[in-house]
């Protein structure tokens, strides 16, 4: 990790004096030798972002209105009494099935609430100090982290919403489906090219073309859609050289460097 130097090399001193002689100037001046001054450290800052009670499985496997453990945080890798304190930030990305950027509104619409404890929402620990034209966020925590501590979690839990929408599953994401529905007599209607992205208006029964029949095809082509949030953590050294505004200006600066201000 790319750390901010505070230190100033020693370079060279000209010095230059002036005295008044007869009402005259004169001079008197000397360039002092060159030290060269090479700094070197031991010291480094070492963070991970961690998920202790997330279950990859179980998110998998989700079904509509289930409560899932999803609880990022940073952690200050160094040992205590030997390494520094850090400041952090986590930025957020919010992916939809199609594997597109979305904004947390439409993540939450479409997919899921964030919850903290049990209620929706953020820890109020982590402040919002960006949001970037992908529909990315970037919060901050407020405390410094010391050697060997961690921050809290910015959420707890990720809850399905009970509407969530079903999509066409990937092996027949390319193919072109029907639907075949009756008409008042019970007799087949002409079949009807499916909308993929609306699975509200769609027969459980899908067909496809082949030659010149119209075959059910094996199986339900319906799943629920897969969605993501994209956690990244971010540190910055947080001893007495650096205030918590410097900081917090270049946990900024590092979000930035991979996403777009709005």
């Amino acid at each position: 990790m790319k750390k901010k130097d505070y230190l100033k090399m020693a370079g060279a001193v000209a010095l230059t004096a002036a005295i008044a002689v007869s009402g005259t100037w004169a001079f008197l001046n000397k360039i002092t030798e060159t030290k060269t001054n090479t700094f070197t450290s031991s010291k480094d800052i070492s963070t991970e972002l961690v998920e202790e009670n997330f279950d990859e499985e179980i998110a998998e496997n989700y079904i509509p209105g289930q409560v899932i453990a999803k609880d990022p945080v940073m952690k200050n890798d160094a040992k205590e009494n030997e390494g520094l304190p850090i400041y952090v930030g986590v930025k957020l990305e919010y992916i939809d099935n199609n594997g597109k950027h979305i904004s947390r509104n439409e993540f939450i619409e479409n997919y899921a609430e964030i919850m903290n404890n049990g209620e929706e929402g953020f820890n109020n620990l982590w402040k919002e100090f960006g949001t970037y034209n992908d529909g990315s966020e970037f919060y901050v925590f407020k405390n410094v982290v010391q050697p060997g501590a961690s921050s809290d979690p910015i959420f707890t839990d990720i809850k399905v919403i009970t509407g969530i929408k079903e999509v066409i599953k990937t092996e027949y994401s390319s193919k072109t489906l029907y639907r075949i529905d009756k008409d008042e007599n019970g007799n087949d209607k002409e079949p009807e090219i499916i909308d993929k992205t609306d699975s509200t208006n769609s027969s459980r029964v899908l067909y496809e073309k082949i030659g010149d029949k119209y075959v059910p095809i094996e199986g339900d082509a319906y799943t629920l859609p897969k969605f993501e949030i994209k956690v990244t953590g971010y540190a910055v050294q947080g001893n007495d050289e650096v205030s918590q505004e410097e900081a917090i200006d270049e946990l900024v600066k590092l979000a930035e460097a991979t996403s777009i201000k709005r």
